[in-house]
């Protein structure tokens, strides 16, 4: 086992009432004792030399996706977390005034071409996926430019990156195994 982590949902500024943290996941999971393949947006305790054997966080992401790369890495080495059910855990937050989201898309959509260049062994199956992901975001943003811009940050920083190839079926199964 990899991590322990204690799941909380994650609120924006106002107001709310008492709420149940992701009980769902946790009823999702009892007939894996609570094991799942993917869980951040908590508090967790990693199995230090299991985390550097494995290879930790990579910065070169720098916002989003670090934690499913880790998380993606450790199962490929049968490595698990364990999620620990509580009951009203709650972060709230509220986003930066004036935060720059042009700036944020460009590193959300490269970090998704990183993501799976680094992960998928088919490249039909990478085309195709980062060919779904830029009409999303030509449609979301409907900005050539922020494509642009992503394309040439992921062609920048692509060749530092390890890959570790997995077929299709591994991936499709961690995408709907993950929890976050």
């Amino acid at each position: 086992m990899l991590a322990v982590s204690c799941p909380y949902i994650n609120l924006p500024t106002v107001k709310h009432s008492s709420i149940s943290t992701f009980k769902k996941i946790y009823d999702l999971n009892k007939r894996d004792k609570g094991y799942v393949v993917y869980f951040f947006g908590g508090t967790s305790m990693f199995d230090r030399e299991m985390l550097l054997s494995i290879g930790g966080l990579e910065g070169k992401y720098f916002i989003y996706l670090e934690e499913e790369d880790l998380a993606l890495r450790a199962f490929l080495k049968g490595q698990y977390f364990k999620v620990l059910y509580g009951h009203n855990f709650i972060a709230i937050h509220d986003q930066a005034p004036g935060k720059n989201f042009y700036e944020r898309n460009i590193y959300l959509l490269s970090n998704r071409f990183i993501f799976h260049y680094k992960f998928m062994s088919s490249s039909l199956v990478l085309n195709f996926f980062n060919f779904l992901y830029v009409l999303v975001y030509l449609v979301k943003t409907r900005s050539f430019d922020t494509v642009s811009k992503s394309l040439s940050r992921y062609k920048s920083i692509r060749t530092n990156f390890v890959r570790h190839k997995v077929s299709i079926h591994v991936m499709i199964r961690f995408f709907l195994k993950r929890f976050f």
